[in-house]
């Protein structure tokens, strides 16, 4: 059975690149991390490791408590395997906790 999501019910999903324009990448992921304390957000990683992402989450996730919706991170594989996103997702902090799993 295949469950369709309303636009409302999505995720936001933020592209996450090297060099964005007009904000540094490491807060360009803080401010999604704190953004997601409402919903959680998707993190589509394009040219940036999850080692990256999480070295810049690190100082502020210990100021949040864990039971936020939080980022799960989706890393970019081309155009072409975007278009379905039926890769697994990489949760933030998988190894660390950051994100409740629910």
């Amino acid at each position: 059975m295949t469950h369709i999501l309303s636009p409302s019910d999505a995720p936001p999903v933020i592209e996450v690149t090297r060099n964005p324009a007009g904000i540094s990448m490491c807060q360009l992921v803080r401010d999604a991390y704190e953004a997601s304390r409402e919903r959680q957000i998707i993190l589509l990683l394009n040219g940036v490791t999850v080692e990256e992402v999480d070295a810049a989450l690190d100082p502020i996730v210990p100021l949040y408590s864990l039971d936020i919706p939080g980022v799960k991170y989706v890393l970019f594989e081309g155009r072409e395997r975007m278009a379905g996103i039926e890769q697994p997702m990489l949760s933030s902090g998988a190894k660390s906790g950051y994100l409740k799993h629910s």
